[in-house]
């Protein structure tokens, strides 16, 4: 690359190549009209997680990679909760709110009756991070238009608007790789991805996540974005317009639900019933040896947050859950539309045999009516194992955090 600029075009032919070279041995060779048919961008594939025995959906997308927009690279890249270094009171009043957010999503009629009993995961937090609640996890997303989109369009949290760069600007996007960048994918010497500091948000009871086919990176350590590879480039104001129309001006993306209003409710609220406090505290203690809840209590009462047994708990009501009710089947189907499974067959080593016409049988292990999170890890390896290729040309490491 040298000293050149780069564009949104090499980003994209540098994508392209890297998709073809490490493309999987199950669509090699298919024409891109039928690669596209097997392999739809607009699609979610279920999958089981076989550690907790419940279910994700996975964007698909046609490389291993994973991306995020941002206007400009920040040293060290920390989530919105861990920003200018908050004390761990402060840190602690925004678990407390996670923890009513929880409660607000449990009381949803979609969560509670289809998901839920369904053993489909919800992600609390990755959820909270989607609709303005400060979290410790950084957004990614499959999709590099969704990535570009975010790194050239700037957001008004006040009017909760996105507005596209009025001028020509430069920008990243951050590159990571699910295989090799979790340091705790590879456990007991067994790969899972997606099931650590990196999980799919994907599809939700809400679109929005689906939307911006979303991932979650919990990210505690300023030290885990070193491991992160960027694209540097260059563009003009008609391409971030462009993307900005491309997205129907961030409508398709920052999609509007029932959702937001009550989101912002909890946002700002300064008075919470005492079963959050002890649920937070429970769950996120604030170095207990040394700090009592009382005393925690006592100091968010100073900031000007208080706790009463009788303050209201954020939910939704038996009135709006049967007005939700109407319309959910309608997003059920939605949603359902994209999802999309496959089979899987294990059969017993050594216990194929011969039929009396010549037909070689085998015995069944394992039969399942979709893959699970290891058994895409497995394939992703030795995928990788088969081309070597970790990250595509003309990224770069990113800029590197040193404490202190």
């Amino acid at each position: 690359m040298g000293d050149s600029v780069m564009t949104i075009s090499d980003i994209r032919a540098y994508v392209n190549d890297y998709r073809i070279v490490t493309e999987s041995f199950e669509y090699k060779g298919l024409p891109k009209e039928i690669l596209d048919r097997v392999n739809p961008d607009d699609k979610f594939e279920l999958l089981e997680n076989r550690e907790n025995g419940k279910f994700v959906f996975i964007p698909l997308s046609k490389q291993l990679l994973l991306f995020r927009g941002q206007r400009e690279e920040i040293v060290p890249c920390y989530p919105s909760l861990l920003r200018n270094a908050p004390d761990k009171i402060r840190i602690f009043a925004e678990k407390v709110r996670l923890v009513e957010f929880e409660h607000l999503l449990l009381s949803h009629p979609l969560v509670k009756e289809i998901f839920i009993p369904n053993r489909w995961i919800v992600d609390f937090e990755g959820l909270a991070q989607h609709y303005g609640l400060k979290t410790s996890v950084l957004d990614f997303t499959a999709s590099l238009d969704v990535a570009l989109f975010f790194a050239m369009t700037k957001y008004d949290g006040l009017k909760d608007v996105y507005t596209p760069s009025p001028c020509d600007g430069k920008a990243i996007i951050y590159v990571i790789n699910p295989l090799t960048f979790d340091p705790q994918a590879m456990r007991n010497n067994r790969m899972q991805m997606y099931s650590h500091q990196l999980t799919p948000i994907g599809m939700q009871p809400f679109e929005r996540p689906a939307a911006q086919r979303g991932f979650s990176l919990r990210v505690e350590n300023p030290l885990l974005m070193n491991r992160a590879c960027v694209f540097e480039f260059h563009y003009t104001k008609r391409e971030a317009k462009e993307y900005f129309e491309r997205f129907d001006k961030a409508r398709q993306l920052w999609v509007r639900d029932e959702l937001i209003s009550k989101t912002k409710l909890i946002k700002n609220k300064t008075l919470f019933n005492t079963v959050m406090l002890e649920e937070a505290w429970n769950r996120f203690p604030v170095d207990g040896t040394t700090t009592t809840l009382s005393e925690v209590k006592r100091i968010l009462g100073l900031r000007g947050i208080r706790f009463s047994e009788k303050a209201m708990i954020s939910q939704f009501s038996p009135n709006e859950c049967v007005k939700l009710r109407d319309r959910l089947q309608a997003r059920i189907n939605r949603l359902l539309r994209h999802v999309v499974q496959r089979k899987y067959i294990e059969l017993e080593e050594d216990a194929r045999s011969m039929g009396p016409n010549g037909e070689i049988t085998a015995k069944v292990k394992d039969m399942r009516d979709h893959l699970s999170l290891d058994t895409i890890s497995s394939m992703a390896l030795l995928n990788l194992i088969s081309h070597g290729r970790s990250y595509p040309e003309g990224t770069r490491p990113a800029k590197q955090y040193v404490p202190g």
